[in-house]
């Protein structure tokens, strides 16, 4: 009985070790220190996060710079895109422009009877938009950096970030890394059905 209880647990320990090592061996998000923004061939510090990049996608859209970014950051076209959005309300009582979208500005959004919370954290015309998910999501230190920049004359790229903490307390929050990846698959897929155009390097972070 003893021998058996013993093998379990090397058995238990040995799969605990392989998937700790699978963790890392499959890891293909490198984390750093901070988001660089390239700018007229040089690269500015955007935002520092504190938490892992857990998934990362880039998509090459078939239309300006502006029009991405507006198409992005608006109330109107966000369900449009965004998998399962319902709808989104913005408020600008902390907005650093007073009644415009700016760093500061929340936004709540309805995904069927879910409610998220988010804060608009930076926000600079038409490259940068990064927030953070302050509820409604199990997950911590959340952070979302998206930069569009010139691809050509009229095309763009697209590159979105997702920065965050794991919350142990769930097994929705242990998913968590799995869900964002899909739901950043699925809204590229929205958003080159719409403008046209390819998608570009992707990467996760772990197994799951």
């Amino acid at each position: 009985m003893k021998k058996i209880v013993l093998g379990t647990a090397v058995s238990v320990l040995s799969l605990g070790i392989v998937l700790a090592a699978g963790y890392s061996i499959f890891s293909r998000c490198h984390p750093s220190s901070a988001y660089l923004l390239p700018t007229s061939g040089e690269r500015e510090v955007v935002m520092t996060p504190s938490s892992p990049l857990r998934a990362s996608t880039q998509i090459y859209l078939n239309r300006p710079v502006e029009e991405v970014f507006d198409y992005l950051s608006n109330s109107s076209s966000l369900p449009q895109w965004m998998p399962g959005l319902v709808s989104v309300t913005y408020e600008h009582g902390d907005s650093a422009v007073p009644g415009s979208l700016a760093q500061g500005s929340q936004r709540t959004m309805m995904f069927g009877e879910q409610m998220e919370t988010e804060t608009i954290v930076q926000y600079k015309r038409p490259h940068v938009i990064a927030y953070q998910i302050t509820a409604g999501v199990p997950l911590k230190n959340h952070l979302a950096v998206m930069m569009v920049e010139p691809d050509g004359d009229d095309d763009s790229l697209l590159t979105w970030h997702q920065y965050f903490d794991l919350d142990r307390s769930s097994i929705y929050g242990w998913l968590m890394p799995f869900l964002v990846r899909r739901f950043l698959n699925d809204a590229e897929v929205q958003l080159v059905n719409t403008f046209g155009g390819e998608f570009g390097a992707t990467c996760q972070y772990g197994p799951l």
